[in-house]
């Protein structure tokens, strides 16, 4: 398959990843690789060097926007038709490209091959995987900061209900992220790139919904998944600022720029496009404001005797609801 432009972000010390990323995709039949190289360390650069692809080196980490929006702006001046995004840890499972190419040719059509992450579609529904359904699920409609009286509800039933494998192959959805994603590159003349306000978090699913909101079709293969060889996300050393079940551990250990990014760009994301009711928005807004933030604040104090991190939160939120897309 010679139709095919990979497109590789990286950063920091990961060129041992990216070269496992880049054999198999070559072995997949991928001739031409794009690798943009996020600001990372010379040592790391001189060893992306030697893996003869098209490297583009940005001198500063732009972030995983900066860096597509670099590598996607490289790839539609290619003469290849096809675009697959991949991480920079995302192996192609063997046999992954000829079925992609299997779907060709491709107008109106966004596939993704499933992650692990993704593995919730197995057991939804049918009336869970139906569009209107999926928008709420996936993307969380009409919550602030990620908190949703809908989401609450919709979780406490889930626990209550038999879920059961629907064997299907392919899913309909409404965003994802950028690792597995394949397109014909003409969509970048409808959509263009990804925001690079957003930096990283959140900038992929506000770039995908903008291709669904664009009137293009987007899929989730399951037959053909992503694997990530690095294992820290699914090992759960990777830390996930909404995750209800250790917030407080979570927030005290992330960084001030991971804190304000990703709660900044979600409440930006859900300003700009999400409300599709505004009195359950403005009433996710007021709890959020006047009893779970108040309430998180005193838990996070009475458990650590700190509020920086809790604080830069408060910033980070303020800033995402002044934040125009």
């Amino acid at each position: 398959m010679n139709k095919i432009c990979a497109v590789i972000v990286t950063y920091g010390n990961r060129a041992y990843l990216v070269k496992q990323v880049v054999e198999r995709a070559r072995e997949e039949g991928i001739k031409e690789i794009i690798l943009v190289d996020n600001g990372s360390p010379k040592y790391n650069n001189d060893s992306l060097k030697k893996l003869n692809v098209n490297l583009i080196t940005l001198e500063d980490n732009t972030g995983s926007a900066g860096g597509f929006r670099k590598g996607l702006i490289a790839a539609s001046k290619s003469k290849m038709e096809y675009i697959l995004c991949l991480d920079d840890d995302n192996i192609l499972q063997k046999g992954t490209i000829n079925y992609l190419s299997s779907f060709l040719p491709l107008t109106n059509d966004v596939l993704f091959c499933m992650r692990y992450y993704d593995e919730r579609f197995l057991t939804k529904t049918k009336r869970e995987l139906e569009i209107k359904f999926l928008e709420k699920d996936i993307l969380n409609v009409n919550s602030f900061c990620y908190f949703s009286i809908d989401k609450a509800i919709n979780t406490i039933r889930r626990l209550f209900s038999k879920r059961v494998p629907n064997n299907k192959e392919v899913y309909r959805t409404v965003a994802n992220g950028y690792g597995g994603m394949f397109f014909n590159k003409h969509i970048l003349s409808n959509v263009g790139y990804p925001n690079e306000k957003f930096y990283l978090y959140f900038d992929d699913i506000e770039y995908t919904y903008r291709m669904f909101k664009a009137g293009f079709r987007l899929y989730l293969l399951s037959r053909y998944k992503i694997k990530d060889i690095d294992q820290t996300l699914i090992k759960g050393k990777a830390r996930n600022m909404f995750d209800a079940n250790n917030i407080l551990e979570n927030i005290r250990h992330m960084s001030a720029g991971k804190l304000h990014y990703g709660y900044k760009n979600r409440v930006a994301l859900e300003k700009n496009y999400l409300i599709t009711n505004r009195f359950k928005y403005g009433l996710n807004r007021f709890i959020f404001y006047n009893i779970l933030f108040p309430v998180l604040k005193l838990m996070f104090y009475i458990k650590y005797k700190e509020k920086d991190q809790i604080e830069y939160i408060m910033d980070a939120v303020l800033a995402g609801e002044k934040m125009k897309l």
